[in-house]
């Protein structure tokens, strides 16, 4: 893709955010939550372009981690374990996989495709959990995230339903804290590297990392988990990356 479609992807995306977000700290009342049909009972990959459970079911998951829970455990044998019982504890009904996943590339040996790997994950959690594995179609370009955010949130959550920006989702609410903070460095690298804008991010233009909270304690909660995250990173990096709160009105 070159440099003048990036830009334009970059800045489209970017005028997403209402102008009172700036700069990047707001209290939303009234924030959109709920999608029209609510959340699949699922869950599925952080990844922008998964905005639905599967091409039947059109409604997000509810659960939004990367691979689909791929990195809980140090072995895609323990994140299978792990995540099986996140889904049975949840009492969630299917878990989605996608092409193009790069928590499935990550983890992949030498010679392995990720796209196997990710789809014999999501079919043995499946298995192992008594649910139904889908595949979800996946709304964005083969290798490239267009992301300008990342939302770390409390409740389930669907940027696209509130027309926010593109950006990664991590259900913060359904994993340790920190667990939670390593998909966010991930997420960040991604942005920042070259399947990302990566250069495009400035300090005036920032990457933004939205805290979505049900409450003012769940939001200093996690608005504390990212500000370590954030401190981190290489000085270029994190003089490049804003957050932003999102939270509930009562």
């Amino acid at each position: 893709m070159n440099i003048e479609t990036m830009r334009s992807q970059f800045e489209e995306e970017r005028s997403k955010w209402p102008q009172y977000l700036r700069p990047w700290t707001a209290v939303l009342p009234g924030l959109v939550y709920m999608p029209e049909g609510g959340f699949a009972s699922g869950i599925g990959c952080m990844d922008e372009g998964v905005v639905k459970m599967s091409t039947s079911d059109r409604r997000p998951p509810m659960i939004r981690l990367a691979g689909a829970g791929i990195m809980l455990g140090s072995s895609p044998a323990i994140s299978r374990n792990m995540t099986a019982q996140l889904v049975k504890d949840r009492q969630l009904t299917c878990i989605s996989y996608h092409r193009d996943c790069g928590a499935g590339a990550a983890v992949a040996s030498t010679g392995e495709d990720g796209d196997a790997i990710i789809k014999k994950f999501a079919t043995s959690v499946a298995a192992k959990a008594g649910v139904e594995a889908v595949c979800a179609p996946l709304n964005r370009i083969p290798h490239y995230h267009k992301v300008v955010a990342h939302y770390y949130c409390g409740v389930p959550f669907a940027p696209h339903a509130a027309d926010l920006p593109a950006g990664f989702v991590t259900s913060r609410f359904a994993v340790t804290p920190e667990y939670g903070k390593h998909e966010l460095r991930l997420a960040i690298e991604i942005a920042f590297g070259e399947h990302g804008f990566g250069e495009l991010f400035t300090l005036a233009e920032k990457y933004v990392v939205a805290v979505v909270a049900s409450s003012r304690g769940e939001r200093d909660v996690y608005v504390a988990e990212v500000e370590e995250v954030v401190a981190s990173l290489t000085q270029r990096v994190r003089e490049r990356v804003g957050i932003g709160t999102f939270v509930r009105a009562s």
